[in-house]
């Protein structure tokens, strides 16, 4: 079984923490999809199924390839698995072209997950 990205903290108390999904719909998170350089949006949907966004016309996508953090943003490293592309959506307008993802597991089935702490620098 792949293990790949639950989701980040959004909220701590003095023993627990709350998490927020990578397939809830206010999810955002900077991804890159293959061996493609560039960086895109990863973000969730009301469907569960998280989607890559912001593609570029001259960027080719297909399916199977891995999803992993592109490391742009101070909270997630680069290189956490995300999933795999599973489809590419490209409407009439070519512009908002996305892919949804497929991630590792149940994201419902989740009951233990590690939390990465940014090493101060």
């Amino acid at each position: 079984m792949q293990i790949g990205l639950y989701g980040k903290i959004v909220g701590v108390n003095e023993n627990t923490s709350t998490v927020k999904r990578i397939s809830d719909t206010t999810s955002k998170i900077s991804v890159q999809v293959g061996t493609i350089k560039e960086s895109m949006i990863l973000e969730g949907t009301e469907e569960k199924i998280p989607k890559v966004t912001r593609i570029d016309d001259n960027v080719k996508i297909v399916r199977g390839m891995d999803v992993i953090t592109s490391g742009e943003s101070a909270v997630l490293p680069k290189g956490i698995y995300v999933g795999k592309i599973s489809d590419i959506i490209v409407p009439p307008n070519k512009i908002d072209t996305y892919a949804k993802v497929e991630l590792p597991e149940n994201i419902n089935d989740v009951k233990n997950v590690m939390v990465l702490k940014n090493k101060e620098k």
